[in-house]
């Protein structure tokens, strides 16, 4: 049942990873507002880099130190900083955000497993919001 203390983490990441995708949606989305189509394909890929490829090295971090949590906070506070910084630096705000996903999606994964140890609903409560976040912040920009 999803109604077991187990699955309340999960689910709260879950909703964290929605409207975190959310703004790396959104903040990706509106950069074609300011800058040329050359320019957003560079920090869209700058983006995909970081918050795919850095995935490996964070969780080797987060695993060495143990401190998923730690990287799922600082996860999601570069990405409220990358949201802050948009207006003004766009180039910072896209870093800011593909490491944010990175450590995130790590430190909530990493979470969301060890609380639902042998289950896959655990991760799977968490993945899930994430693909509905990233669309309805890309479509509101």
């Amino acid at each position: 049942m999803l109604t077991e203390n187990r699955y309340r983490l999960p689910i709260l990441l879950g909703l964290a990873h929605g409207v975190s995708d959310g703004a790396a949606g959104w903040l990706l989305g509106s950069l074609v507002h300011d800058l040329s189509l050359n320019q957003v394909m560079l920090l869209v890929l700058l983006y995909n880099v970081l918050a795919f490829g850095a995935q490996p090295v964070a969780g080797l971090l987060a695993d060495r130190w143990q401190r998923p949590r730690l990287a799922a906070i600082a996860g999601l506070c570069c990405n409220g900083a990358a949201l802050l910084l948009a207006p003004w630096e766009a180039r910072l705000a896209v870093l800011l955000a593909g490491l944010g996903s990175a450590l995130f999606h790590v430190g909530g994964g990493g979470l969301a497993l060890c609380v639902t140890p042998g289950r896959a609903s655990g991760p799977g409560l968490f993945a899930a919001p994430g693909v509905l976040g990233l669309a309805l912040g890309g479509a509101l920009a």
